[in-house]
């Protein structure tokens, strides 16, 4: 074969070769575009089904409940709350927030806290169940107390604040010559006229106050009765103390409108 025939001969072979080269590069970029563009279009029509998906479908989220206040929870605000108000003045049917007697004040912070006392010491006395032992009372208790004439009737009431195993309890009040004050079961005054404890805070968190049965109201002790004085010429306070029993101290707290001087036809409320 001549040099001539042979050159063509491998021209040839190379253009044969080039189109195929070029033939398998355009069959390539065609399917890979073909590629990007599918890719292309399930990703924007995935998109737009994730869009569309209505917001009723969506998995719920979870709702955290309420946690009702544990015991200790509520004996320590209660406590808290309480102090917020010592040495706020006495006055005789006060129910606060700047003054108060003694069933107005516990009233007002159990008040806080949802629950709804009768208005008086002696009621109060039988609207909860009765705690007897002192080394049974805890921390938000009631403790009752006799008056001053030590007859046998509830005449206070305070909040138990602090306890100790041995029956041993501070409790905060609100007294005639003090205030809002924080006293101990061992002061002379008070130690010899406690009566007994209620319980207003129980271990149920739903326990709402109430009053209890007939046969616990039986019995409690006689409830105080009142009645009126009208001031005479010569009457003074020291007079009219020894001709009820009782004391100047006391008639001025049922009397807070007393002033220095009596006057006649002055008409005083008196307690027995």
């Amino acid at each position: 074969m001549s040099e001539r025939v042979k050159s063509k001969t491998v021209t040839s072979y190379k253009l044969q070769v080039t189109r195929i080269q070029s033939l398998d590069f355009r069959l390539l970029v065609t399917r890979n575009s073909f590629t990007c563009l599918l890719f292309i279009a399930l990703f924007f029509a995935s998109c737009g089904v994730r869009r569309n998906v209505p917001v009723h479908q969506q998995p719920p989220r979870a709702q955290q409940q309420p946690v009702a206040p544990t015991l200790a929870q509520k004996q320590q605000d209660l406590v808290a709350f309480s102090k917020q108000f010592l040495r706020k003045p006495f006055q005789m049917g006060g129910r606060g927030p700047n003054t108060f007697d003694c069933s107005g004040f516990t009233s007002f912070v159990f008040r806080e806290f949802g629950y709804t006392l009768n208005p008086t010491s002696a009621m109060q006395y039988t609207q909860f169940p009765a705690v007897r032992n002192k080394r049974d009372l805890r921390v938000g208790d009631l403790v009752f107390f006799e008056g001053r004439t030590r007859n046998g009737r509830v005449g206070h009431v305070g909040i138990v604040t602090e306890t100790r195993p041995n029956g041993y309890f501070r409790f905060i009040h609100a007294t005639v010559s003090a205030g809002v004050m924080v006293s101990s079961s061992t002061c002379s005054f008070f130690g010899v006229r406690y009566l007994r404890g209620g319980r207003v805070l129980q271990d149920n968190p739903n326990y709402t106050a109430r009053q209890q049965t007939a046969q616990t109201q039986a019995q409690a002790p006689p409830t105080t009765t009142q009645q009126t004085h009208t001031v005479q010429a010569g009457d003074t306070l020291f007079s009219i103390s020894r001709r009820y029993n009782t004391t100047v101290e006391q008639l001025r707290q049922w009397n807070p409108q007393l002033g220095d001087v009596l006057r006649i036809g002055e008409v005083l409320v008196v307690r027995r």
